[in-house]
């Protein structure tokens, strides 16, 4: 199967975040798919770029959600908003939780309640989950073993997703020692490892940046998610 791949610049430096268009098939049949949608400033031009390039009213048969950093998601909200979505692949965590429950710390949570407080700290990936509602676009979870167009997703599997949820920065305090003892625990990151990460950024900005010392000069941090 022919399929051409190409990155598309998306903000700078360290804040550069993610798009990429993917053509498959052959020139007289072909599907396209984006993978991320970068910053929101930069919906607009994931937009003008596949009206110029693939005629006035192109259709996404994929996009895929890699993971919900702002980076990543934002511009996917303009993209659902002006350009027909047949499929949509993104984890959606909140619908996931309740496979988590029994790795949260607490233990008084309720489905409906862990439901809630998670999806209340996710609202970009809510927004775009309610667009796709909207437009009748297909929703589904990539976990392994999918197959995505010419791709083929290689993890999580749902059972490491159910381990790695609890460690996202934005979800209730997890059950470590559950965690541990399945030995998937990757340390979720507390406020002092925060503030030292934002520090180590700041001194990189002093430091020589090389092929292989990369040092994210303008002080960018990543995550694990």
């Amino acid at each position: 199967m022919h399929c051409e791949v190409e990155f598309l610049p998306v903000g700078s430096g360290s804040k550069a975040g993610d798009a990429i268009v993917v053509r498959y098939g052959d020139a007289a049949a072909y599907h396209l798919m984006l993978v991320d949608g970068g910053h929101a400033e930069t919906g607009d031009n994931i937009v003008a770029h596949l009206k110029k390039q693939f005629g006035p009213f192109p259709v996404l048969e994929h996009v895929v959600l890699t993971h919900s950093d702002a980076d990543h998601a934002s511009g996917l909200r303009t993209v659902l908003s002006e350009i027909p979505v047949r499929n949509l692949w993104m984890h959606i965590p909140w619908l996931l939780a309740e496979e988590s429950r029994h790795l949260f710390s607490d233990k008084r949570w309720t489905a409906e309640g862990l439901k809630s407080a998670v999806k209340a700290e996710y609202g970009t990936i809510s927004e775009i989950y309610d667009l796709a509602l909207e437009a009748g676009t297909n929703i589904f979870f990539p976990f392994q073993g999918t197959d995505i167009g010419p791709f083929r997703v290689c993890s999580p599997s749902r059972v490491a997703y159910s381990y790695l949820l609890p460690q996202f920065e934005k979800t209730p305090d997890p059950d470590q020692a559950a965690i541990e003892a399945a030995q998937m625990w990757l340390g979720k990151e507390s406020l002092a490892r925060k503030i030292l990460e934002a520090a180590k950024a700041a001194l990189h900005g002093w430091t020589t940046e090389s092929w292989d010392n990369e040092r994210l000069q303008d002080g960018g941090i990543t995550s694990q998610q």
